[in-house]
């Protein structure tokens, strides 16, 4: 007679076999059940599948490799290393057992997993193991926590809400020793990610804008608010150029960046910087080149992985205040006349990809994907941006639309005209109940710009208008691009003509199509975004006021050289 213990054993092999065959061999097989929820009840109910403990039957189980996709991070890969890694998942070790001295003894098999501490000296031989090739990263989440993401395919250079399984190691964890990674790390392995870009087409985009009724004016009342209630105001050239940064995509993968320079109170760092980053998160990370070194900036090799640097972790946008102290800092730090510095930079602001290393086996891949918006005071004893050439490495210059502060612009910020206290008044139509961005999204008031945001209802649907203008180029006539470059080119003066030259078209391309983008979605609400002469003749007014500045001496006042 056949006792219910061994009916009840039967049954669960035979459930187990049937279990055994739903999964794929030698891959992660993720599932959905509810009950598995952990990575330690994934562990357990593995190690029974392959009957952990039992006589070793002489060949290792069919591997494979169960996980669970409950788990949910938000951040920005940073790939490790730019090869795919071979990591054993699991090892099945033999110990014979024995019950006295005469006895031969029985082999028992177990496994120990990759978070388990394995030690052939008291766990037996390992006979088998089972291994996948994986790429890791390197994620710093939203809530500062550090995780090393294992995917099997290759991720994106930007932030992503990731969905996979989570699993913490501890100091005797083996993978800790054997890949080096720091203890207590924290493990997750990638199922699949959504990016935190949402581009629209540019149809929906101005459909978006002309339903919201966001005029030109409503658009630069909108980049003028500061989160304390101001409103920073500037001669209408540099309100354009402003405008235009935010709004143009790349020429050749590279996007534009923004160099303003100006004497010490004109509002540089509150007007260029601190209300456009507000607009982007409300912790801004902003850096303070007072309290900074270049270094910061770039790749470290202190630790491994290597800390990519501030341009390198910058989502959309970075901005990077006093760059002119961190020139100065690193000058005054050799005693010597140091010359062509930041010239490390260069291959970050062409948001290329790199290998770069310490040459202590520490090795990283670096791409910056942002734009860059640099302020700075000018450094001592060099009153004009010319003056600037050679201690700043020109190629690194050249790389950079550079915006002086002229006298004209000085005089406005300081008048009455440069800040109001109190916010624009919102317009009737304001009041109406719009639909937001996208198709069957719920209708919602909007807020007053009195709040910050205008007829932009919230961040992520502003987010979505950047994203979505950085990710396309307006059709552009290249023979007036070459016009205008050789204009420009013509006016300036040495050594800012040969600054200027390398990158003229580049910079000149992306201020129209950034113009063009701005006149199409808050003045004619045009589908097309071809560029017309209005969009030249605003570019022209712009590049030669630009021009102009550079040759402004900034170390006097305006009423000092009878300028009216």
């Amino acid at each position: 007679m056949v006792k219910k213990d061994d009916i009840m054993d039967i049954l669960k092999e035979e459930s187990n076999i049937e279990e055994l065959e739903k999964y794929t061999e030698g891959e992660i097989n993720w599932v959905d059940d509810e009950f598995f929820n952990s990575w330690g009840k994934i562990k357990g109910h593995t190690k029974k599948l392959w009957d952990s403990g039992s006589e070793y039957n002489g060949s290792p189980p069919e591997w494979f490799f169960l996980a669970h996709s409950k788990d949910i991070i938000i951040g920005r890969p940073q790939l490790i290393e730019s090869v795919q890694k071979r990591i054993p998942l699991v090892r099945c070790a033999i110990k014979k057992e024995k019950e006295n001295r005469d006895d031969e003894g029985t082999d028992i098999q177990s496994f120990y997993f990759f978070d388990e501490k394995f030690d052939k000296r008291y766990n037996g031989s390992q006979v088998d193991a089972f291994a996948l090739d994986f790429l890791m990263y390197r994620v710093i989440s939203e809530d500062l926590k550090e995780y090393y993401l294992m995917s099997r395919e290759e991720l994106p250079n930007q932030v992503c809400t990731f969905k996979g399984m989570l699993v913490e190691l501890d100091d005797f964890a083996e993978m800790s020793r054997s890949m080096k990674i720091n203890s207590l790390s924290r493990i997750f392995f990638v199922k699949d990610y959504e990016s935190s870009i949402n581009v629209l087409t540019p149809e929906q985009i101005v459909s978006y804008t002309k339903n919201r009724e966001i005029t030109e004016k409503d658009w630069l009342d909108f980049l003028a608010y500061h989160e304390i209630g101001t409103s920073n105001r500037f001669p209408l050239e540099s309100e354009m150029l402003r405008s235009s940064h935010l709004l143009s995509s790349k020429v050749d993968k590279i996007p534009q960046h923004l160099g303003i320079i100006g004497p010490a109170g004109t509002r540089k760092s509150m007007g260029y910087i601190e209300t456009i980053a507000h607009k982007f998160s409300e912790s801004p990370h902003i850096v303070e080149g007072a309290n900074s070194r270049i270094k910061g900036l770039t790749p470290s090799f202190a630790v491994k992985p290597a800390n990519l640097g501030y341009l390198a972790k910058c989502e959309r946008i970075g901005f990077i205040d006093e760059l002119g102290k961190m020139v100065e800092a690193e000058s005054n730090k050799h005693q010597s006349n140091t010359k062509n510095i930041l010239g490390e930079l260069n291959a970050l602001l062409d948001n290329k990809v790199r290998e770069v290393s310490s040459g202590n086996d520490n090795t990283c891949s670096v791409q910056a994907n942002a734009k860059f918006i640099f302020v700075m005071n000018p450094i001592s004893g060099l009153p004009t941006l010319g003056s600037h050439v050679g201690l700043i490495d020109p190629t690194t210059m050249s790389r950079i639309f550079w915006w002086v502060q002229d006298y004209d612009e000085q005089e406005f910020v300081i008048s009455g005209d440069g800040v109001t206290k109190s916010p624009p008044t919102p317009s009737q139509a304001q009041s109406k109940v719009i639909t937001t961005l996208g198709e069957g999204v719920n209708t919602k008031k909007l807020h007053v710009l009195g709040k910050g945001w205008g007829r932009i209802d919230n961040r992520e649907e502003f987010l979505t208008l950047f994203d979505t203008c950085n990710n396309f180029l307006c059709p552009i006539d290249d023979i007036k691009i070459q016009e205008l470059s050789s204009t420009i080119t013509q006016l300036a003066r040495e050594p800012m003509k040969s600054v200027w030259k390398p990158r003229a078209e580049h910079h000149v391309k992306l201020l129209v199509d950034g113009l063009t983008k701005h006149r199409c979605l808050f003045k004619d609400y045009d589908e097309t975004f071809i560029s017309n002469e209005e969009d030249y003749d605003m570019a022209e007014r712009i590049l030669i006021r630009m021009v102009k500045g550079w040759d402004t001496n900034l170390s006097i006042k305006k009423e000092w050289v009878g300028i009216q």
